[in-house]
């Protein structure tokens, strides 16, 4: 029993020994100052264990990127979020007035560009300034609309317009462009260029959508009667026939007006000498 207990023992002393130094080469293998990795890429924010020395495993300091290589590259100017997920020498999100390009750089928006160019991309415009509209072939940059537009051309794109100026119509063109209204028109909208919807005072639409004027002594319109007649009210010495709604002249000798009495009447005043 007295020899088993010493083995018993000096086994022990054996195991305790080796559990020691089991102990102490793994603190010299794995116990390393957090700044210990001088041989990484200058700029790797991580480790560079895997990838080997003067690389970098995973992340690189802010505003620069890994290359294909394991290094750490600066990323492209005017980079807003760097470029941790596109790689070093591109960007992860451009800065305002600027847009990504095929090559994952950036490059500046169109002139002219109201919102910037994320989504269209370097050299083009994803919503022009107010007077300027995209053009049709990329890049879709921002181009003048149409003369005489008067709604800008946002939706119709350059050198179009979505609605034209007071006194224009749209042209049977593409793209759509504003022509004058006819002679006399005050709006075209409907109609278009060179026809009329709505004519100025003193006269009416023809049938083939031109302006014609009123009867000649018709003081005001003749939108409903038509052209060479008169609505309502005519010229003084004048009244309306109202079976042909033209103006006719009062009484010779009338001083005033026969707007109540009639045409070749007198309302009141007559010359001296006639009653």
């Amino acid at each position: 029993m007295a020899t088993f207990g010493k083995i018993n023992r000096t086994t022990l002393k054996s195991h305790v020994d080796t559990f020691l130094l089991l102990v102490l080469c793994l603190a010299v293998t794995f116990i390393q100052p957090t700044s210990a990795q001088p041989d990484c890429d200058a700029n790797c924010a991580g480790s560079c264990i895997e990838k080997g020395l003067g690389k970098c495993d995973s992340f690189c300091q802010p505003n620069f990127g890994i290359t294909p290589q394991f290094t750490c590259s600066i990323c492209a100017p005017n980079c807003a979020t760097g470029c941790n997920v596109t790689g070093g020498g591109k960007c992860d999100k451009c800065i305002d007035g600027y847009g990504p390009t095929p090559e994952k750089t950036c490059s500046l928006c169109s002139a002219n560009c109201r919102i910037g160019c994320e989504r269209s991309g370097g050299g083009s415009c994803d919503e022009c300034v107010p007077g300027f509209g995209l053009t049709a072939d990329a890049p879709r940059a921002c181009s003048l609309c149409a003369s005489n537009c008067g709604g800008g051309c946002l939706k119709a794109g350059a050198s179009s317009c979505d609605e034209c100026s007071r006194g224009y119509g749209f042209t049977n063109s593409t793209p759509k462009t504003c022509g004058l209204c006819a002679e006399f028109c005050f709006n075209c909208t409907s109609a278009g260029a060179t026809l009329c919807d709505i004519c100025i005072a003193g006269y009416a639409l023809t049938p083939t959508r031109h302006c014609a004027p009123c009867d000649a002594n018709c003081a005001r319109n003749c939108v409903i009667k038509g052209v060479s007649k008169c609505d309502d009210t005519c010229k003084l010495g004048y009244a309306l026939n109202l079976t042909t709604f033209n103006c006719l002249a009062c009484d010779v000798n009338c001083n005033g007006s026969c707007a109540t009495a009639g045409p070749a009447k007198c309302d009141r005043i007559c010359d001296i000498g006639y009653a």
